[in-house]
């Protein structure tokens, strides 16, 4: 089978060799992007409504207890900054799983899946508390996460219209 030159459009879903996105790169195609949010998935219904997210937060406080100043950890800081990482993957990966719908739609679909969270705690899990701060710190990082996809895009789009060399 003779080769490609690198010049010629590559097939359907498979970028040509030596441009960007190419074999070798770490190109995250919707395919890829849809599995890693089903596993991130399963993580937050975890994190979120088992009995075990108490004990993995015990954990995680202990160790920011060790590892950050004391005026981070607890519900000061610690928590609520868990909050937003919590969601910028989620969104992050919703965007690139999902290339068609608008950032916006994932954005507001994160927000309501972070109050349908907190409702499911408040409705069936008497021992955990309901935040509407857990909402808004979710909200943000789910908003850091839209925003990282756009400038990923950007630089993305910038790098195929100057043919893949970055810039010196």
């Amino acid at each position: 089978m003779a080769a490609r030159p690198a010049d010629l459009p590559a097939r359907a879903g498979r970028p040509a060799a030596g441009r960007a996105g190419g074999p070798g790169t770490a190109a995250v195609t919707p395919r890829r992007a849809g599995v890693l949010l089903a596993g991130y998935l399963v993580v937050v219904a975890v994190l979120a409504f088992s009995p075990l997210q108490r004990r993995l937060a015990d954990g995680a406080r202990s160790l920011l207890a060790e590892t950050v100043p004391a005026t981070w950890s607890g519900r000061g800081v610690g928590e609520p900054l868990a909050n937003v990482v919590f969601f910028v993957p989620l969104a992050l990966l919703l965007c690139l799983a999902l290339p068609r719908v608008h950032p916006l739609a994932v954005l507001v679909g994160c927000v309501l899946a972070s109050v349908g969270i907190e409702v499911t705690q408040a409705v069936f899990l008497p021992a955990r508390t309901p935040s509407a701060l857990d909402v808004t710190a979710n909200s943000a990082g789910a908003l850091l996460g839209v925003v990282l996809h756009q400038v990923l895009l950007a630089v993305r789009r910038s790098r195929d219209r100057d043919g893949g060399v970055p810039d010196a």
